[in-house]
């Protein structure tokens, strides 16, 4: 067979992907052979279900405003959900947003409602009309905390006790998640933390692992960007050791992510709450901060921002240029991969990257599964849920769009939109394929007829130029693939051609033929496959392609190796 298994390829795909052509292939799955799991994963859980929230009623001494007031507000609303849920889920809305409001509405009709989650869902907010919103669909559990009146426990508000008119959780429903999520870890409960513009097409509590702290959606859209390469940097001055292999990956995404009730889960989102105090502006952190115990959660204090890699915490400056859901990704991302160093202390979660094709992203969705040739077929493959920080301006639209895809079975329902921002209609959308790529079906003549390239043609072609300082690269996560001299093609596979593909576009070969700039056919194992280029991630040219199969329509991505 060819090895190429829709839009991530490669050798043993199929695993990799989660997937067979079931739909159900998204359901967890038991380690590879071989993949180093030696040892069964031993979550440090915080200890049973409600073990917070008892010792919060009877402590004697106040830890701080925010922190008793908050975390019994927290409590009070615990007792409505389902104690039994294999997870709560938490979802933080702006209620002076109206992007945000409308998202959540869709959420909870469609998402929530639909498919059975109110008793697991908790709701944090900053507007009681939001509460008044998520009651009307069956979520009972929200907690109000607002600029005029501190927090809202449901029964009766004491003003006394109230949190602090100048503390930043009146004003920041970011930090108010984190501190809310802090507390229901340290009760017991797994926690599914995400954001009202995510779409969920199925329950997801079935398809999580159990063998992680921490599991997150990625940024990325195919196995190199979403479960990291190896990635090399050359040092000539070094001699034989110029070469220093490291690993890079694209960010996980802070919009959706799955905790286990673990010490380590309960320190990631303390850490991550100290550090968003500390970008809305306060010097000295409140004492009553959570820090994990060995069997369950003690109370510490912390008088000082912890360090950053990348921001200075005594340069105010060095954060100006970040919103707060910038910074929240940026610290988000930083406690989950970075390692331990000088003062700081890492929290030391086992992390896992969902399945991105299950768990995915609107890039991956958009720019991909929607033109896969098996993979847009909704009977083969629905994922579990989507994210859009790819497209957080269009979220509402799209996420509407997107429902009535794999919900209704509306099959043109995706067909309008461009692979970035906005609105497209089809005859625009294969002009601009005109102009700026190649495909199957716009170029089938040239294709039929089309020659391996010629070393006259290399000599001409920007890509022919390219490919002599770069031969060797991926098909998929999967090498040697190699555009090799006189039109040759090096695979896995086995041997096959490429060569370039006449257009009326003006980068003129010496005879005249003029072809795609940055477009090739290649033919192995008995398919033909049309490439586009694409520059990298970091602007690098030409560095990236994505192919389409012709016989069926199948996407890979590839990239330069060396």
């Amino acid at each position: 067979t060819e090895g190429s298994g829709g839009v991530w390829g490669g050798k043993q795909s199929s695993q990799k992907a989660g997937g067979t052509d079931s739909p159900q292939h998204c359901a967890p799955v038991e380690p590879l052979n071989g993949s180093g799991r030696s040892a069964k994963y031993e979550p440090h859980r915080v200890g049973r279900k409600g073990i917070f929230c008892e010792k919060l009623e009877t402590q004697t001494e106040s830890l701080s405003e925010d922190f008793d007031f908050l975390a019994s507000a927290v409590c009070a609303k615990l007792n409505k959900l389902n104690p039994n849920s294999a997870e709560l889920i938490l979802v933080t809305v702006d209620g002076y947003c109206a992007r945000s409001v409308t998202a959540f509405t869709s959420l909870l009709e469609h998402g929530i409602r639909r498919l059975g989650l109110s008793e697991k869902t908790l709701v944090v907010t900053n507007a009681f009309a939001v509460k008044k919103l998520a009651r009307d669909f069956g979520v009972a559990a929200t907690v109000v905390v607002n600029a005029a009146h501190g927090a809202e426990t449901g029964t009766t508000q004491d003003a006394s006790k109230g949190i602090p008119r100048t503390s930043p959780l009146r004003t920041s429903v970011t930090l108010l998640k984190w501190y809310v999520a802090t507390f229901i870890l340290a009760d017991g409960y797994d926690l599914l933390v995400t954001d009202p513009t995510t779409v969920l097409l199925k329950d997801p509590s079935g398809f999580f692992f159990k063998d992680a702290d921490v599991q997150t959606l990625s940024s990325g859209w195919d196995d190199t960007t979403s479960y990291g390469y190896d990635h090399v940097v050359d040092d000539p001055a070094m001699d034989w050791s110029r070469y220093c292999h490291g690993g890079r990956v694209v960010a996980s995404d802070v919009a959706f992510v799955r905790f286990a009730a673990t010490a380590e889960s309960v320190t990631f989102a303390s850490l991550l709450a100290r550090r968003l105090r500390w970008f809305l502006g306060e010097e000295n952190l409140v004492s009553g901060e959570m820090d994990s115990g060995g069997s369950g959660t003690t109370v510490g204090s912390a008088t000082k921002p912890y360090s950053m890699a990348n921001l200075d915490p005594a340069d105010a400056s060095s954060k100006k240029n970040l919103t707060e859901k910038q910074f929240e990704q940026l610290a988000f991302n930083e406690l989950l991969y970075l390692p331990s160093q000088g003062g700081y202390v890492a929290p030391g979660v086992v992390k896992r990257t969902l399945n991105y094709l299950c768990f995915a992203n609107s890039k991956t969705v958009f720019r991909f599964l929607r033109k896969d040739g098996k993979l847009k077929d909704r009977k083969e493959h629905t994922p579990v849920a989507v994210s859009f920080s790819f497209h957080p301006n269009e979220a509402v639209a799209r996420g509407s769009s997107l429902r009535r895809f794999y919900v209704k079975a509306e099959q043109q329902a995706l067909s309008g939109w461009s692979d970035g921002e906005g609105r497209g209609d089809q005859k625009g959308e294969n002009q601009a394929k005109q102009a700026f790529g190649a495909s199957c079906a716009g170029d089938s003549e040239q294709l039929r007829d089309a020659k391996k390239a010629e070393p006259h043609e290399e000599d001409a072609h920007q890509l022919g130029r390219h490919f002599r300082v770069h031969r060797d690269w991926s098909w998929g996560s999967v090498t040697p693939f190699a555009f090799n001299a006189n039109g040759e093609l090096q695979t896995p596979w086995g041997g096959g051609t490429w060569g370039f593909i006449e257009s009326k576009e003006t980068e003129k070969g010496e005879k005249g033929a003029t072809f795609f700039a940055a477009a090739i056919w290649a033919r192995f194992v008995g398919a033909t496959h049309v490439l586009n280029f694409e520059p990298s991630e970091f602007d690098e040219p030409n560095f990236i392609f994505v192919s389409e199969r012709c016989a069926d329509g199948d996407m890979v991505v590839g990239r330069v190796v060396q």
